[in-house]
Parts: C-alpha cells; sequence; structure tokens
C-alpha cells in the first residue's frame, strides 16, 4: 500500500462506509476522464456523484471562481445582506425553471435544500393557521439525502436502517415504478395505481393533517426510474385538491440532465410549489444547493412576524454562485441540452442491445441518465437474490475495465458528464455489456 493509502485508511471516513478494495485516489481529470494516483485512467459514466456535468478540467469555472475570490470570497444572504451573484442567480433561476418559481434561498446541498422546504412547508401551513399540517409524504425508492429528516423522507430502506428509528410524521407510498409495479388494478397504468394509493394515503392520514408531499421526476439514486406523466398530472391534482404542498426535489435531474433545464419540464401544466436543487448546480465544482418556492409561498415567508427563522452561513456565498452563473452560461454557450437529448438517446440505444444477455430486463432513462435493471429471469421479472449481489460485481468489473458506473441493488446506474463524446458512448455501452456477461456468467437462470 502506498503512503496516501495509508493515511485514508487511517484517518478518512467515507461515505456509504466505503470498502478498502474499491479505493481509488484520484488526482486530476479531463473531460470525461479521472486518472488516479498510479496512472490508471477511468471514464467516469456517472459525473462524479450525479453532478460534475461538466467534466473535468474546465478551467472558466477555476477562472469564474478566481475572479470572485479576488472581489468577495465569503458573503451570504443572512440577516439582510446580499452580494452581486446571489442575486444574479436567483434572477437566472426564476426565468430557467419558470412554472411560477419565484424565488430561491441558497443552500450547501440538495439535502439542506430538501431540509429548507420540510421546515418551509410547515411554516407556511402555520402561517395560513393551520398548524396541524406537519406531515410529510414520500415514495418508495425516492432519495431526499442523508441527514435525519431526509433520511426520514427517503424510501431506501437501507440508508436508515442503523439510524433509526425515523422521525415521526413522514409517511411512505408506493412508487409508479413501471417495470416493478405490482398494483395496478386490471386497466390501470402504473402511474394512475400509484396515484390511486396516494389518494387513499391522503385520506388515511387525514388531509388536515399533511404538509407536503415530496417526489423526483427520476428517482436517481433509486434505480433511475422515470416517473410516468399520468402520476406527476395527477399527484398534482390530488395535493391541489387537499390543501398539500408539492415539492419536487431536483437534486439529480436539475441543470440539464434530462435534456432540459429541470426534469418538471417533460410533463405540460406541472407546476411545484417549491422545487429544490444541488449537485449540479455549479458542475459539481463546489458545494451549492437550494431551494426555490412559488408566489404563494414567497409571500408566506416575507409577510412579516414570525419570522421565517431558518438560516445557513453559506448561503448565497458569491464564489459558488459565481461558479453557478458561469456553469449555466457554458451549458446555453455550446447547446448542451440538445446533445444531452441526442447522445442520452444513443447510450439507451447502444444499451438495448444488451437485452439479448438474458439477465438484462430493462433499460430506460431521461436525457444523460440510465438505468439496467438486471434481473434473474426476464419473464417473470423474477430478481436475483439479494446475497448475490449482481450490481456490485457488474460494478466493479465496469471499474477493472476502466469505466465507472454506480448500482443501486441490481440496477446499474449512469449519467455521464454533458461533454462525453459518441465514441466513449460507444465504450461505456461495450464495457457495461461485457460486464453484465462476466458478472453473470456462473448464476443460474
Amino acid at each position: 500500500m502506498s503512503r496516501l493509502d495509508d493515511l485514508d485508511a487511517a484517518h478518512l471516513l467515507h461515505s456509504l462506509g466505503g470498502e478498502p478494495a474499491d479505493l481509488a485516489i484520484l488526482a486530476e481529470g479531463s473531460g470525461a476522464t479521472i486518472v488516479d494516483v498510479a496512472g490508471r485512467r477511468y471514464l467516469d459514466a456517472v459525473s462524479g456523484v450525479w453532478n460534475a456535468c461538466l467534466g473535468y478540467g474546465v478551467t472558466e469555472l477555476g477562472e469564474a471562481a478566481a475572479a470572485q475570490f479576488g472581489r468577495l470570497g465569503f458573503g451570504s444572504t443572512y440577516a439582510g445582506f446580499s452580494n452581486p451573484p446571489a442575486i444574479e442567480l436567483a434572477a437566472r433561476l426564476a426565468a430557467l425553471a419558470g412554472r411560477g418559481l419565484a424565488a430561491t434561498f441558497f443552500t450547501a446541498s440538495g439535502a439542506d435544500a430538501n431540509e429548507a422546504a420540510f421546515k418551509t412547508a410547515r411554516f407556511y401551513w402555520r402561517r395560513m393557521g393551520r398548524p396541524d399540517k406537519v406531515k410529510v409524504l414520500y415514495l418508495e425508492h425516492g432519495f431526499a439525502g442523508m441527514t435525519l429528516a431526509t433520511m426520514s423522507a427517503s424510501g431506501i430502506a437501507g440508508f436508515a436502517e442503523m439510524f433509526g428509528p425515523r422521525l415521526p410524521g413522514f409517511v411512505q407510498l408506493r412508487s409508479p415504478y413501471p417495470y416493478g409495479c405490482d398494483f395496478a388494478r386490471p386497466g390501470e397504468t402504473p402511474g394512475m395505481a400509484a396515484a390511486r394509493l396516494l389518494e387513499e394515503a391522503v385520506a388515511a392520514e387525514d388531509a388536515s393533517t399533511v404538509a407536503a408531499l415530496i417526489l423526483e421526476t427520476v428517482q436517481g439514486a433509486g434505480g433511475v426510474i422515470v416517473l410516468p406523466e399520468d402520476f406527476l398530472r395527477e399527484a398534482r391534482r390530488i395535493c391541489t385538491r387537499h390543501g398539500i404542498l408539492l415539492i419536487v426535489d431536483e437534486v439529480i435531474t436539475g441543470f440539464g440532465r434530462t435534456g432540459r433545464w429541470f426534469g418538471m419540464q417533460h410533463v405540460a401544466d406541472f407546476a411545484p410549489d417549491m422545487l429544490t436543487f444541488g449537485k449540479a448546480a455549479t458542475a459539481g465544482h463546489l458545494p451549492l444547493g437550494g431551494l426555490m418556492v412559488s408566489g404563494a409561498v414567497t409571500e408566506a415567508i416575507r409577510a412579516g412576524r414570525p419570522r421565517w427563522m431558518h438560516s445557513s452561513t453559506f448561503s448565497g456565498n458569491p464564489v459558488c454562485c459565481a461558479v453557478a452563473l458561469k456553469a449555466i452560461e457554458i451549458i446555453e454557450r455550446d447547446g448542451l441540452l440538445a446533445r444531452v437529448e441526442r447522445l442520452g438517446g444513443l447510450l439507451r440505444q447502444r444499451l438495448a442491445e444488451a437485452l439479448d444477455l438474458s439477465c438484462v430486463g430493462e433499460v430506460r432513462g431521461l436525457g444523460l441518465i440510465v438505468g439496467v435493471e438486471l434481473v434473474a429471469d426476464r419473464a417473470s421479472r423474477r430478481r436475483f437474490p439479494a446475497g448475490m449481489e449482481v450490481g456490485a460485481r457488474v460494478r466493479r468489473e465496469a471499474q477493472a475495465r476502466g469505466v465507472l458506473v454506480r448500482n443501486r441493488e441490481d440496477v446499474i446506474n449512469l449519467a455521464p458528464p454533458y461533454v462525453v463524446s459518441e465514441p466513449e458512448i460507444e465504450r461505456i455501452a461495450a464495457v457495461l455489456r461485457e460486464s453484465i456477461a462476466s458478472a453473470t456468467q456462473h448464476t443460474a437462470p
């Protein structure tokens, strides 16, 4: 082991625990390629942690940060202060998002943004004279973050297993997961089946106690589950009918990942009361998240006393906001939204060629976010036994071949940078096919 390996083992705690055998100490990168300290090169097919959307070695982002450091390195929106980059970014986001989202509170991450959303939902209903409306509904397979409250609103059991109990007032619903839906009635789509269960849950919990519903347009960490449009539209109608705030989590899907600025923009006549973002806001180069709110929620926050007593030391940090403005400029200038749509279609097309492998159940996605679901039996959609860890084996096989992917159980998740080339798309598909074949060659059907 190297000196860095030894120091890492002794002093650094890794997210999700981490396995020493999986350690790659990254040193530099360019485009969609990163290089570790031993000189091994990897094609990053997951954009870091879904966030490095412009790839690596983007000198323009560094120049924007350096220029802002030279003017004002720290500032915040705390207690009446502001700064030009924060103001400009908030205005820019309102224009990009549309759908009535009027104002932004900046945070340090997507999880912080979701925390702010939960608190703001409760604040709003207290302001409206409805203090009993405190519950948050969330979806199976959804992921809101790793804090105590966001963990309590995440439908992936493993994240809460050793940190329970979850906070009270968070209620899980079935996901409209088209490939895995087992609760639809005859003639009912997965989306409408999930909407029916949402309506039933609101009645069971009593709408007068429900503050908000949080959902992702694409459940990224949950296995790249694209929520059906009929569910999203019906969820909006149910929330409106029962006086429930709708929070759309765009932490993974925001800033172009789906071929639109935000995933919600794929659905006509669909507008949330709040939207949260993070990850790719600065193209993954600096920590920045945010909570966008509708005009009605903005008015409630600004209505006077009691005040909206929420804050963050780094809210509206001028360097982070300046880098976000530059990232938005690059995405627009280089036509990357159209590129994401085109290359995403190519990636799904190439991956669909692996459907001749009997263990590949489905290839799905939107833009440059794609999931490949592996199953023991395609006809029945029977899953592999959990102990086989097929998805993790595929991930390791791909990394050994120089391509980085992620897995959620037996779904392989892909989200390459927007600057990925067509030859690199071809390589991702070819390596993933080889990795799946290698990892499953000794599994029983």
